[in-house]
């Protein structure tokens, strides 16, 4: 499986939360995390993977999205 680097997970995440109407506040809120760890994982996209599943569950996003199986590329994804 090829791996997602932790800008794309930071780009991701906030790309999901914008589209889904929450600001950080309220993801953080929802979640249960800090505004500090929200806007952290924006930022370097780096943490835990528990603590991204929190996140990305709250958001109604499955995190095994985050994975794409080795061989493909983005125009294969689009």
């Amino acid at each position: 499986m090829a791996k997602i680097n932790a800008k794309t997970v930071a780009e991701l995440l906030k790309e999901i939360r914008e589209r889904s109407g929450y600001s950080i506040e309220q993801l953080a809120e929802k979640s249960g995390k800090s505004i500090d760890t929200i806007k952290r994982l924006e930022t370097i996209g780096v943490y835990g993977f528990d603590i991204l599943n929190d996140i990305f569950e709250t958001l109604d996003v499955d995190v095994q999205m985050l994975v794409i199986p080795k061989g493909n590329n983005d125009k294969n994804l689009k």
